[in-house]
């Protein structure tokens, strides 16, 4: 009997309680920092990149979040392609009033009810990239229908391709790439 199965098994609990221990919300830490600032950290912890209104580039080192009063250091953008996320990770978007563009393109780990937590910042989503995410399908398209505010959405590599028609019906200002 060979213990190969019962180690991978292992492995992936350990890899799966790791995600999820970098992907959830520390709320403690959102109350004494705020939201776009806690955002920041969780999205360079993983790999990504952010934009803070009023900056020319992207941050991608935890170390160089710009120091500022909570009110100043507002986030605009934030791009977690190729990263780790998974779906509780984007409640960090909980909060943040500003964020214009989201980019998730090849985040494997994203289902498809994932794209809900994206109505938190529908007021101010206008760029949207969820392009060859692996898992998320046709099902979860129809979260996207309340984006009002979508100027850009690019679903290219992924079962929700299927959907543009829907999509374009329910979001008639918006460029489906």
């Amino acid at each position: 009997m060979s213990l190969r199965p019962a180690i991978r098994a292992t492995k992936q609990s350990f890899y799966s309680w790791i995600n999820f221990v970098f992907n959830r919300v520390d709320y403690n830490r959102v109350k004494e920092v705020g939201a776009d600032r806690a955002a920041a950290e969780w999205a360079l912890r993983m790999g990504g990149a952010v934009k803070f209104i009023g900056q020319q580039d992207w941050t991608r080192d935890y170390n160089k979040i710009p120091i500022r009063p909570r009110r100043d250091l507002l986030l605009e953008a934030i791009d977690m392609s190729r990263t780790s996320i998974i779906d509780i990770g984007l409640e960090h978007l909980n909060g943040l009033e500003h964020v214009w563009l989201v980019n998730l393109s090849k985040c494997n780990y994203l289902l498809d009810g994932s794209l809900t937590h994206l109505m938190c910042i529908s007021d101010t989503l206008c760029h949207l990239d969820i392009s060859y995410c692996q898992s998320i399908t046709s099902d979860g398209i129809p979260a996207l229908y309340e984006l009002k505010n979508l100027k850009c959405l690019i679903i290219e590599g992924n079962d929700g391709m299927k959907m543009i028609k829907e999509l374009q019906e329910h979001l008639p200002h918006c460029k489906i790439n």
